[in-house]
């Protein structure tokens, strides 16, 4: 089976739908009006000329078909809002759609909370919340949900929120960036890295230097956070009365509203050109008219599963109508993408299709009326250029990724120029495929005589050789086998140089609506001074927001070369020392029987914590974790698992100070609460002489936690002689009780705190 026959089998086809036919005619039916719509809608999809976004192949034409791609979500600063807005977002993600979030509301870490006299955990905190749920909530029973968190860059947490995605694989099922003003730019462009951006809970200054080298330094390891430019965003909001663009969808194409959705689609460029490689301007005018009214039907025709994006999509109709094929357009023509003119070509065609999207609206808004926040927008007063007065979408057009519906239609990948000619594709569907440049394909057959009826061994050969080659190094540049005619043209992501990506992104954004979805490759030997000059460059070009990835700066990855060993690269200047962490232990050390270890009486929030730390003499190897008994308790098991699972990364070499730094961020409100608590919560405390343990085994000063028969506190071991005893009050008989841990028993009335 083909991988597209594979992509269809698993997320697509419905019922007894066996063939993109199929899927084309069951969305057509639904989404025309009429038999002459129907029929137009069919031909332009079955022909590959345009297509939806996947939820609306998946859903139209299904029961309760939700088709919006992408959703924008609110988050207050309430415990009741982050949860409903947790509960939204997995509601929409099991119905096809991705889901964006600004966090930029949310007090920062360690900010007091008035009712519950506790502290807030921040914005990172919760995005793990929102992380976790998505992990768990399938994409219309096919797919996982993705995520876009965004973080302003005046928020006191802004640091951790840069490297809070530092190790691959940490809050996976996000993309993040931050949204940076013009006045952060304008400083880091006039050097004045000593302004101050804002203040810690604490009351530490946070500068624009600061904040700027981290983000250089972040987005060179791998590629996160993105950079979003509020300012540029905003100046284009076709509805500010509505709010502002805080967040975007998970790639970044589409700034929104708080509850608003969009529906995207794209033109196929390869399909729109003569036999002499020149534009069809004629049937380009054709597929736009007809993209913009498929797209507008199906925001009449959507079903909202939450009552505020039905409002906020009725009222202001929004549509991204894209393209992909453009790096296929420029190969059929014989241009390079990292040409002048192909810059040049991508500017013209957008301004055509923009210009043309916006006819359309006007002439739906005639039948139809304008869309109902008209009177209310920045169109009605002309202050939006790119849309002109009395259209029927506040938005029209955007430029989507477009991953799996160009697999679909056989083309090049949104505005992307082509990865590898030759490459392995994973994750698409849980399975990997090879797949081979059609165009690419044609070109070296033909320049090997594979047309001919009588092909030689050494034709075939010499086939296969460039395959490889290709396969092998993502380029064909330094192939001997190769014409330079064939090279000039041929180049791929991995060719272009970083200034080129800018320039192709540039000439399109002139003429988007919304934004552009598009990533900026950098050689692997990029320094931290290119990431900087990409970063000013798109700002100072008016891109809304830009993604970097530097070759090889991710190992998980969805298209991939042939795995071969790495050259050595040359040290380059201000490349910051990355680390990478050996674990040679990949099998559990051996236990020593009997094993030292020692055992401290700790205090939590909810009761005694008898805590045993056992170690080899050169490594903590166990932990053993119990709590006082008195009435019992919740905690038992848990505590017992939190031991399992720290000796069980100890045994596998995990460094001491990895636990410590990740139990140590946990907060319990109880341990808030008691001053006496050894530590914010139960791990906590229990991080705590995992650590103590650690350091006396270091330093080789290992005190008996047993002196003259008293098991003795750990302030004890370390010097603090204080044992004051924690009291609590009875919360029905207010009698004064010894804090004995467990459900705290009242001794006077019986009162127990597990009921």
């Amino acid at each position: 089976m083909s991988m597209q026959d594979e992509i269809l089998s698993a997320r697509y086809c419905k019922n007894d739908e066996k063939s993109f036919e199929d899927v084309c005619l069951r969305v057509a039916d639904f989404i025309g009006n009429t038999d002459v719509e129907r029929s137009r809608y069919y031909d332009m999809m079955v022909n590959k000329e345009f297509l939806p976004n996947s939820p609306t192949l998946m859903n139209a034409g299904c029961p309760s078909p939700f088709m919006s791609a992408c959703v924008v979500l609110p988050i207050e600063d309430t415990l009741d809002s982050i949860f409903d807005t947790v509960k939204a977002a997995a509601i929409c993600h099991q119905r096809g759609a991705g889901t964006g979030f600004s966090f930029s509301k949310l007090r920062p870490n360690g900010a007091r909370v008035n009712s519950s006299e506790g502290k807030a955990s921040g914005p990172i905190s919760f995005m793990t919340v929102f992380d976790r749920s998505t992990a768990v909530v399938s994409q219309g029973g096919s797919r996982r949900g993705a995520n876009m968190g965004c973080l302003r860059v005046d928020h006191p947490d802004i640091l951790n929120f840069i490297k809070c995605k530092e190790l691959e694989g940490d809050i996976k099922n996000f993309n993040i960036s931050i949204m940076i003003t013009n006045k952060f730019m304008d400083d880091v462009i006039s050097k004045k890295m000593d302004n101050v951006v804002t203040t810690t809970v604490d009351g530490n200054k946070i500068t624009v230097g600061q904040i700027w080298g981290s983000i250089l330094e972040h987005a060179w390891k791998n590629g996160e956070p993105g950079i979003l430019f509020y300012d540029t965003i905003n100046k284009a909001n076709t509805t500010p009365l509505l709010g502002s663009l805080e967040s975007t969808n998970p790639c970044g194409e589409l700034p929104l509203l708080p509850y608003e959705s969009c529906t995207l689609g794209s033109i196929n460029l390869s399909k729109v050109l003569n036999t002499d490689t020149t534009v069809n301007y004629d049937k380009l005018s054709e597929l736009v008219y007809k993209s913009v009214y498929f797209l507008d039907s199906v925001v009449s025709k959507n079903v909202f599963p939450l009552e505020q994006l039905k409002v906020m999509a009725e009222g202001n109709r929004k549509i991204g109508l894209g393209i992909m094929g453009f790096a296929d357009m420029l190969l059929i023509q014989g241009i390079s993408y990292n040409s002048k003119n192909a810059v040049l070509i991508g500017e013209s065609v957008m301004e055509f299709i923009n210009a043309t999207a916006c006819k359309a609206s006007q002439k739906l808004a005639l039948l139809y009326g304008t869309f109902p926040n008209y009177n209310k927008s920045a169109i009605a007063c002309g202050n939006i250029k790119l849309i002109p007065h009395n259209v029927r979408n506040a938005n029209l057009t955007t430029i989507a990724p477009t991953g799996t519906i160009s697999l679909l239609a056989d083309c090049s990948s949104g505005i992307e120029p082509v990865f590898s000619y030759v490459y392995k594709r994973k994750n698409v569907i849980g399975k990997e495929f090879m797949v081979i440049h059609p165009i690419f394909d044609a070109r070296i057959k033909k320049l090997c005589n594979l047309e001919t009826d009588n092909v030689s061994v050494g034709n075939k050969q010499l086939y296969d050789s460039i395959m490889n080659y290709a396969y092998e190094n993502g380029s064909i540049q330094n192939n001997p086998d190769i014409p330079d005619d064939i090279k000039r043209v041929f180049v791929t992501a991995l060719d272009i140089d970083w200034k080129n990506h800018i320039d192709i992104q540039t000439a399109f954004q002139k003429y988007v609506t919304s934004s552009i979805s598009k990533t900026i490759n950098m050689k692997e030997s990029a320094t931290i001074s290119d990431i900087e000059n990409a970063i000013i460059m798109a700002y100072q070009n008016n891109l809304k927001g830009m993604t970097i990835y530097r070759t090889n700066s991710r190992k998980d990855v969805v298209l991939n070369l042939a795995d071969k060993p790495k050259p050595e690269i040359a040290k380059v200047e201000n490349i910051p020392t990355v680390v990478i962490k050996e674990i040679n232990n990949v099998f559990p050390m051996k236990r020593p029987n009997p094993i030292d270890g020692n055992t401290y009486h700790m205090h939590s929030g909810c009761c005694d914590l008898y805590v045993t730390v056992n170690h080899t003499p050169d490594n903590v190897y166990e932990v053993f974790v119990c709590n006082s008994g008195y009435g019992g308790g919740g905690c038992t098991a848990l505590l017992e698992g939190i031991g399992r699972m720290m000796s069980l990364a100890l045994q596998h070499g995990v460094e001491v100070q990895d636990i410590v730094h990740s139990l140590s961020k946990i907060i319990c409100p109880a341990c808030i609460r008691n001053k006496n608590s050894d530590g914010k919560s139960c791990p906590g405390v229990v991080a705590k002489c995992l650590n103590l343990e650690s350091l006396k085994l270091k330093d080789g000063n290992r005190k008996k936690t047993v002196e003259n028969g008293k098991l003795l506190t750990v302030n004890e071991l370390f010097g603090n002689t204080s044992t004051k005893e924690s009291l609590w009050e009875c919360p029905d008989c207010h009698s004064k009780n010894v804090d004995t841990g467990g459900c705290k028993t009242c001794k006077n009335c019986g009162y127990s705190k597990c009921g």
